[in-house]
């Protein structure tokens, strides 16, 4: 069997892509949305330190926040124009979801006792066959039916249009109170953060799951609670119950509630509800 991926193993391309990427984003930019080089390299920086909250979020919580990320980077670029903060967070929301789907199969892939390298091989691969089946499709449904129109709605692009053209017209565009409730969230999860390197950090509540949270519906919130109680409880009542008899009871639950969930839009579907 193939190693398990080690904490030290390193892909050896990785620094060479990175510089590569970066200049190929910058000549983009450039070259197809007039973007100032600087201000590309100021959206990719935010995206490196977003993809890292995104993935520190989803190894607590084990939901990706991506869509925030890319909101998030959007409202930094206040002032700057719809299509500096649509690119900008387009950067932000791709790199944050790249790299929890990588943390996932990396864990996957970990049980499986795979190669680390060759899932970084088998990732980029994925990316280039991507690039060259997407593109080209892309251009034919947008030549046939347009974006946003009745034929292709895309309510996904319409909202990210309409986050950029409000936060180009500066703070006075955003909702009242949105920055100063901003600040507060940001100095908040700081302050948890560094309280939990203490001596009190068994107390201090995760401010990423918090933040879930806030921006999840409150059925997954709640139903994340309870799960997570229910299984307190068990390794309470029965010490000797592991992890993998834990993780396949939850699995269960979720197939379970999708298969229901299925069954309940067909009953109303046919009338029955």
């Amino acid at each position: 069997d193939a190693p398990a991926p080690q904490p030290g193993d390193r892909f050896r391309l990785a620094t060479p892509l990175l510089l590569v990427s970066v200049v190929l984003m910058v000549v983009v930019g450039r070259a197809v949305f007039q973007l100032s080089p600087i201000v590309t390299i100021i959206g990719l920086v935010i995206a490196l330190v977003l993809a890292n909250v995104c993935a520190r979020t989803a190894g607590e919580t084990d939901m990706a926040p991506t869509g925030a990320m890319g909101t998030l980077t959007q409202l930094m670029f206040t002032g700057s124009g719809p299509v500096a903060s649509l690119i900008a967070g387009s950067i932000s929301a791709g790199t944050a979801t790249q790299t929890s789907q990588m943390l996932w199969a990396f864990k996957a892939g970990d049980k499986l006792k795979s190669s680390a390298n060759a899932q970084m091989w088998a990732q980029l691969l994925g990316a280039t066959v991507g690039a060259i089946v997407c593109v080209p499709v892309y251009f034919v449904i947008t030549h046939a039916w347009g974006i946003g129109t009745e034929a292709m709605p895309a309510p996904s692009a319409l909202s990210w249009k309409a986050t950029a053209e409000a936060v180009g017209g500066g703070l006075a565009a955003m909702p009242p109170y949105a920055f100063v409730a901003g600040t507060i969230g940001f100095c908040v999860g700081v302050l948890l953060t560094a309280l939990g390197g203490t001596r009190v950090s068994r107390f201090v509540p995760s401010p990423a799951a918090m933040g879930i949270a806030v921006i999840s519906p409150f059925a997954i919130s709640a139903s994340a609670f309870v799960g997570g109680l229910a299984v307190v409880v068990v390794k309470r009542l029965f010490p000797k119950a592991s992890d993998a008899a834990i993780m396949s009871v939850a699995a269960g639950g979720i197939a379970g509630e999708s298969v229901m969930g299925v069954i309940v839009a067909a009953l109303i579907a046919t009338g029955v509800l």
